[in-house]
């Protein structure tokens, strides 16, 4: 039989599961936070919604084109997360999708037109940060914070997200590519 979803809390707080498969033909995946789960994570192209990984063990994730919405707190405190592969048509990342993990390198797509407060909050070690947006997306509270290095966007832009609200914060820190 075809599996084609993993529900809410199916594997919640099973802190020895450090593997699960994800085959083509899954299209919801929720319910692994605060499991075991470890290592590299690559979603298949059927994923339709992701639920929530809070709390585990992955290293890297890479996110499927079909999901243009990150929500919030999905990957918090993935503290080993050290980066994510965004789908290329990615509009928004939710609240604290990001928080406290340990991303090395962050690359937002041009089509991201909204980061939710607190996104990455705490959630970068690494020294860069680039938004490919022209229009600057809009910005919650937070969402770089205690990011130390430097957040590169497109040439012609760089005045645009110095002056806007949410990004007023890092107008130091913004580069052109």
């Amino acid at each position: 039989k075809k599996i084609t979803r993993y529900g809410e809390y199916c594997f919640t707080g099973c802190t020895n599961l450090t593997y699960a498969p994800f085959p083509e033909g899954l299209e919801y995946v929720s319910g692994f936070n605060e499991s075991g789960l470890t290592g590299h994570i690559i979603l298949p192209k059927s994923v339709k919604t992701i639920g929530s990984f809070a709390n585990t063990k992955i290293t890297h994730i890479e996110i499927p084109d079909s999901i243009t919405t990150i929500n919030g707190s999905i990957f918090n405190s993935c503290s080993q997360l050290a980066s994510v592969k965004f789908p290329n048509n990615l509009t928004g990342i939710g609240r604290a999708a990001f928080q406290y993990c340990a991303l090395e390198h962050v690359d937002i797509p041009s089509t991201v037109t909204e980061i939710a407060d607190y996104a990455f909050f705490y959630g970068i070690k690494g020294d860069t940060i680039i938004v490919r947006a022209i229009t600057p997306p809009s910005a919650g509270v937070q969402i770089f914070q205690n990011f130390k290095g430097l957040i590169y966007v497109p040439d012609q832009s760089v005045g645009a997200y110095r002056e806007t609200s949410g990004w007023l914060d890092y107008a130091d820190k913004i580069w052109p590519m």
